[in-house]
């Protein structure tokens, strides 16, 4: 909540890392939308966007593997790349 970061600076305590502390944080208010279709709709937003997170880290997973493996076959000898003559 980007927009909530000049609030949260007054609550800030600390010179090198900032901090609040519990008391601080359960004092904090945040606008909530009072329409309940406003709040359906920036939830299904919202879960949309945790798919999409969700879908993307598998792939990104899945390419990490590959790369894993592919390193395993070119460092190994296993495989090699053909070489362009001059």
């Amino acid at each position: 909540m980007v927009h909530a970061e000049p609030a949260w600076a007054v609550y800030e305590q600390g010179s090198t890392f900032t901090a609040v502390n519990s008391t601080e944080v359960r004092s904090f208010t945040i606008k909530w939308p009072t329409d309940v279709k406003e709040r359906e709709a920036v939830a299904d937003v919202l879960d949309d966007a945790d798919k999409e997170l969700y879908s993307l880290r598998g792939r990104l997973a899945k390419a990490r593997a590959i790369k894993t493996g592919m390193m395993q076959q070119l460092l190994t000898g296993r495989v090699r790349l053909p070489v362009e003559a001059s």
